[in-house]
């Protein structure tokens, strides 16, 4: 299993907010809130920053699940940018009031893209049959600050650009910014599904990395499918077939709950 956590948020093109919720999946939505790094006993974990309470929530989190759009920013294919990335050095911790969050002032949050474990794959995708595996994407997942882009074309090799800085925080250790995903592809060829890529972050140049992040991007399915992906990712074993809710809930033993605290948009 990836993490004990997941901090589901929404990359919905155009979708100015995206809510993350507390307790259950059935908790009152609350506000905006973006992926939050944070350097912990020098380890960089991944929390969730409320912008509306100024306050975030302690992690690991590494599975995302999000929206894609089409004809995102009128580019005329699917797309997003959301989560984005915050961190806030005065923000207390919800789950615990004594900790705050620190991430290191002037300091440059970079990525770099992971093959995904077990499939060898630099981006996979699943068309939604239950009882199907996920395989390499049949179009290329494009990752774009807007100066540098990331090709991610599922393949067993990543390209020599592998990522780029998000942004810089400024003396206070404070930084927000996004980054675009695209399906390299016009909406109306771009095969519906779900498309899955894994990175991590650093926090300045070799300076400490995160755990592997997994996003789970969903291009035209219904909801429910890409609740079903998001769960099998989290599951752990990528090369086995994505199974029926109810063989999915058997093995990890009991649902949801064992796979922690859910957070979704």
């Amino acid at each position: 299993m990836f993490s004990k956590k997941q901090l589901i948020v929404s990359l919905t093109a155009g979708l100015a907010t995206a809510g993350l919720f507390a307790g259950s999946a059935n908790a009152e939505e609350e506000a905006h809130s973006d992926i939050m790094p944070y350097v912990d006993n020098g380890v960089l974990l991944t929390g969730g920053y409320v912008f509306a309470e100024g306050t975030a929530e302690a992690g690991p989190f590494t599975v995302y699940e999000g929206e894609l759009g089409a004809n995102y920013e009128a580019e005329g294919m699917p797309g997003g940018d959301e989560p984005g990335f915050a961190t806030d050095g005065s923000s207390t911790i919800v789950s615990d009031g004594t900790i705050d969050f620190a991430f290191p002032a002037n300091t440059a949050l970079n990525f770099n893209s992971l093959l995904l474990p077990g499939l060898n794959l630099d981006a996979a995708y699943w068309d939604g049959t239950l009882g199907g595996n996920f395989v390499a994407t049949p179009d290329t997942v494009i990752l774009t600050n807007e100066l540098i882009s990331v090709d991610l074309n599922g393949d067993s090799t990543l390209p020599g650009t592998t990522g780029f800085t998000i942004w810089t925080s400024d003396s206070n250790g404070v930084g927000h910014g996004h980054f675009d995903v695209f399906i390299d592809e016009p909406d109306a060829t771009a095969q519906a599904g779900i498309y899955l890529i894994s990175l991590e972050l650093e926090a300045g140049s070799g300076g400490p990395t995160s755990d592997p992040l997994f996003f789970v991007l969903n291009y035209g399915l219904d909801e429910e499918l890409h609740e079903v992906a998001a769960d099998f990712v989290s599951a752990g074993d990528l090369t086995a077939a994505v199974p029926e809710p109810a063989s999915l809930a058997l093995v990890l033993g009991g649902g949801l709950v064992a796979l922690g605290r859910r957070r979704r948009a």
